[in-house]
């Protein structure tokens, strides 16, 4: 059970003590456990926005109630929302989940735009997602490479070979062969854990590399032209997709932020104020075509809205016509949004990295 769990319940006007906590709690871990990428999305939904459906609020009940039959029966919206919140959570305090934890986390903030648009039942779960992705983030890329488990591996089979000439084994021949079979079985294993951990490494140095000789070399290979001629409003998506296909492990580093600002930097200087319609408009056909071969939001067109955006403009062939129906599938996303470059790279990249998220070995 996470430590604030009461709290939380308290603060929204639930009623908590630790008996409840503690078993709303293990009903959640129960509901994680068996979770489909459709499940994902709906829980993503139902924490982030107003109450659920009644078909689908029934159908979640009786799960539930099937797992803690002191579950409210009905009248229950809060509790579905808050139970949301703690499924999520669970899936955060468990390698085991960590499909499932990168989906919610990457969702919630990939949702999370503009500033205010979301109202999750309880604000708090939205910081333990940022604070699950920077720690991930962390123990994906450490910031040195002092650390060698070669040392630790070695040591292991170094003892292995060390216990084949104990002299506790003497010439007991079951002793002997127990001891051999130790050391052969370790010395593969030893092999296989440095392997993975060289691996790990490369691809760490792999992203930053791939990353650095982008940003440096001002040259984007997905519009064939130098950053320089290109105006803000025309790169600042194609540049988060760039960025994207360059970003080997998720989640992303935080870095990816001040990259995408360096990164648009050598583009054509402006004084006007640049709008969310505007990005879209400068986008091309051939340019949103090969984005949308890379993904498919139509069942969570909510959660990603720079994604809806591209992908209504391709399929209407206006962007004053795509974000009409934009802002009826993502109310408070509005065509005179203001919006920097930076922040609407930031955002592109940040629903294209959930959407991997969401389609790595979710069912």
């Amino acid at each position: 059970m996470h430590k604030h769990t009461i709290d939380w319940y308290l603060q929204v006007n639930l009623t908590s003590d630790a008996e409840l906590a503690e078993r709303r709690s293990s009903t959640a871990n129960a509901v994680a456990q068996k979770l489909s990428r459709d499940r994902v999305i709906e829980l993503l939904r139902l924490f982030l926005f107003t109450p659920p459906s009644a078909e689908f609020a029934q159908q979640l009940t009786d799960e539930l109630i099937a797992l803690d039959t002191e579950f409210p029966v009905s009248n229950n919206a809060q509790e579905l929302r808050m139970m949301a919140g703690l499924v999520m959570v669970t899936t955060f305090a468990q390698p085991s989940l960590e499909r499932l934890a990168m989906a919610f986390a990457l969702g919630l903030r990939a949702a999370s735009f503009p500033a205010g648009r979301v109202k999750p039942i309880q604000p708090a779960i939205l910081t333990e997602a940022e604070e699950y992705l920077r720690e991930r983030a962390g123990r994906l890329r450490p910031n040195e490479f002092a650390t060698d488990i070669s040392a630790e591996v070695a040591e292991t089979v170094t003892a292995r070979l060390r216990a084949l000439s104990d002299p506790a084994i003497g010439a007991d021949e079951a002793k002997k062969t127990a001891a051999l079979t130790a050391y052969r079985d370790a010395v593969p294993r030893a092999i296989a854990s440095s392997h993975k951990e060289l691996a790990r490494r490369i691809e760490q140095l792999a992203e930053e590399t791939a990353l650095l000789w982008w940003v440096l070399g001002e040259y984007s290979d997905s519009l064939q032209q130098p950053v320089s001629k290109l105006d803000p409003e025309s790169y600042a998506l194609a540049a988060a997709a760039e960025a994207a296909q360059r970003t080997v492990r998720l989640p992303p580093s935080p870095s990816i932020g001040p990259l995408l600002r360096r990164v648009l930097q050598p583009c054509k200087s402006s004084e006007k104020k640049i709008e969310l319609s505007d990005y879209l408009k400068a986008t091309d056909s051939p340019w949103r075509a090969s984005q949308l071969k890379s993904f498919n939001v139509a069942d969570y067109r909510d959660l990603s809205p720079l994604c809806a955006a591209v992908e209504k403009t391709e399929e209407l062939g206006s962007a004053s016509a795509a974000l009409k129906a934009v802002a009826k599938l993502c109310p408070g996303v509005k065509s005179d949004l203001p919006l920097a470059p930076a922040q609407a790279a930031q955002q592109f990249y940040n629903e294209i990295v959930f959407h991997r998220a969401l389609s790595a070995g979710l069912n």
